[in-house]
């Protein structure tokens, strides 16, 4: 099986070498409307996750917004 290795939140993971940031967060099963994804050190827009292809030693940072009062 042919895979990339990147990096989320500090740890690694093996994927496919044509997925995109979309279809990684479907698959990790993400709420897209409460993440926010950093990609190699960048806020990268949601418009542009289905559009970005993942590619060897990429790191993505996923972070969770929690509401709170």
């Amino acid at each position: 099986m042919n895979s990339i290795l990147i990096y989320i939140n500090g740890k690694n993971y093996y994927c496919s070498p044509c997925m995109t940031i979309s279809e990684l967060i479907t698959y990790l099963n993400f709420d897209i409307n409460l993440i926010v994804v950093e990609y190699n050190k960048e806020i990268i827009s949601k418009n542009l996750w289905p559009v970005t292809g993942l590619q060897e030693g990429d790191k993505l940072e996923i972070l969770t917004l929690v509401g709170g009062g």
